[in-house]
């Protein structure tokens, strides 16, 4: 397996470099028949929906569905998959970051009560509650 740097991870999303698309696309193409060839990980996931939303102005339909199609592919693993979709999920009908839905889903996972915020907005998060 392989991991997956958001760079290119990027280049898989929005094809805006031409040559390290395609790049991209014969690194793909030579494990095709290989599932779970590529490892993407939470981290990147967050630097994707936050370099899409800042750096290319994509809304949140456009990040939760870029980003739901890479777990369509065979050949990439993501870490915890099911979190992140039910993550975007929220993230899409939501106002909070989408690492901050991560954040409340991964906690929740790992048998927190709640998770305690400081940000207006993601305490709107079910299972996110103030600090003071």
């Amino acid at each position: 397996m392989i991991g997956l740097d958001t760079n290119v991870v990027l280049r898989l999303l929005t094809g805006d470099d031409g040559p390290q698309v395609e790049a991209v696309g014969k690194l793909l193409a030579a494990s095709q028949d290989a599932p779970r060839s590529f490892y993407i990980n939470h981290v990147v996931l967050v630097e994707c929906a936050w370099t899409l939303r800042t750096g290319y102005g994509y809304r949140r339909p456009e990040i939760a569905a870029g980003l739901k199609s890479l777990t369509a592919l065979k050949a990439i693993a993501i870490e915890d998959a099911e979190l992140v979709v039910t993550a975007l999920e929220d993230y899409e009908q939501g106002r909070a970051d989408f690492s901050d839905y991560l954040v409340a889903a991964k906690n929740r996972r790992a048998g927190c009560a709640y998770t305690v915020s400081f940000d207006r907005v993601a305490l709107r998060i079910a299972g996110m509650e103030p600090l003071g």
